[in-house]
């Protein structure tokens, strides 16, 4: 994956990001997502206040970088484990996909450390925007 340090086997591992409940199949561009962040390991996972949010849009047979309009309050995150915090943490973003035509995939990276570990573990979600 474009712009990480991480192994392939440290996304959608130990954290997973799912759809939130409600919310559509597809989107618009300058709509806001949301999504579910849970923690599949045995440890708390911490974020940086952002998430490390990273979003690419598929063009062609590359990932671009665009920009996230949403800002984050300062803090670290903490997020237990499942069987401790079963709700999880909620991310929000509003990806600048631009002007689009076609169905166009994004993708929602995030980057998480496993406290008191050097590990870092990922996780990410293609979602469809539609003209």
């Amino acid at each position: 994956m474009p712009g990480f340090n991480l192994p392939e086997r440290s996304f959608n591992s130990k954290i997973v990001l799912g759809n939130f409940p409600g919310e559509p199949i597809g989107y618009k561009a300058g709509d806001s997502l949301a999504f579910t962040i849970t923690n599949r390991s045995s440890q708390v996972i911490t974020f940086s206040h952002d998430f490390d949010v990273k979003i690419f849009k598929k063009t062609s047979a590359e990932w671009e970088l665009i920009i996230n309009k949403v800002e984050y309050s300062e803090g670290d995150r903490y997020l237990p484990p499942k069987a401790i915090e079963p709700t999880g943490l909620v991310l929000s973003v509003i990806p600048d996909v631009g002007e689009i035509r076609d169905s166009t995939t994004v993708r929602i990276v995030i980057v998480g450390q496993i406290e008191e570990k050097a590990e870092q573990v990922g996780a990410y979600i293609d979602v469809k925007f539609i003209p």
